[in-house]
């Protein structure tokens, strides 16, 4: 379980304080948001071993890409996860996990987040939807109270060319 909710949160001292409240309870990380250019080669060897966000537009497309990433690495291929983070997660961790099981990617883990609780979290691994590690962001960091916006930013171009 990783704390996503601080950029939900209300005001900065909320973020701390819930980061810190969050690891008391058990809770294994918190988030650290990471830029990702348009080459993820680039980025896969700067950071090895990070998770890679597969759902822009196609998640399982986005998945594929990642298996072509290992195949460009090779034995330099380190990424531990990719992350879904929108749609229908237990279809797409099914799809995920079947795509990188043919690559012979057994270890590639499949991470989710994106509105979870512990609700849906429950509804996905009663359904055994191949998860290894859910982002709570909102729902845990935003009192039902004081409601925040859920909004998402995709930047699709820059400078004239396609993001």
């Amino acid at each position: 379980m990783v704390d996503f909710g601080l950029r939900r949160m209300h005001g900065i001292d909320a973020g701390l304080k819930a980061a810190r409240a969050f690891h008391i309870a058990g809770v294994d990380a918190t988030s650290r948001r990471t830029t990702m250019n348009t080459k993820p080669s680039a980025f896969a060897r700067v950071f090895p071993d990070t998770a890679l966000l597969v759902d822009t537009y196609d998640t399982l497309a986005g998945v594929s890409k990642v298996v072509q990433l290992a195949k460009e690495l090779g034995s330099a291929f380190r990424i531990s996860a990719v992350r879904l983070d929108s749609g229908d997660l237990c279809q797409l961790a099914f799809g995920a996990r079947r795509i990188l099981d043919d690559a012979g990617l057994r270890h590639v883990e499949v991470f989710a987040s994106g509105n979870l609780n512990e609700d849906e979290i429950a509804r996905l691994v009663a359904a055994g939807a191949p998860i290894n590690g859910f982002g709570v962001g909102t729902d845990m960091g935003v009192s039902r109270d004081a409601p925040a916006l859920d909004i998402a930013y995709k930047l699709v171009e820059y400078a004239g060319e396609g993001a």
